[in-house]
């Protein structure tokens, strides 16, 4: 009698575990979609503030993946920082 409590309550604390472990793992999911939104963010808009130095490095001469570089390690510099 007393085993079959047991083994009752150490299944429904089973089940307690793992149904918290899906809500951690499903807020931590929604933070990070927050958090790459907000770079994505950050980083059109650093885009549409620079177009007219993007216009200036094009006339210099800076190729075009040249300039898509410059913006990539801007982007990876915020991700480091956030």
């Amino acid at each position: 009698m007393k085993l079959k409590r047991v083994v009752k309550w150490k299944i429904s604390l089973y089940q307690v575990m793992n149904m918290e472990s899906w809500v951690v793992y499903c807020l931590l999911t929604l933070i990070l979609l927050i958090a790459g939104f907000n770079i994505l963010g950050s980083l059109v808009m650093l885009v549409l503030d620079k177009t007219k130095d993007i216009f200036i490095l094009r006339s210099i001469g800076v190729t075009d993946r040249m300039i898509r570089w410059i913006f990539w390690s801007e982007g990876m510099m915020f991700s480091g920082v956030g």
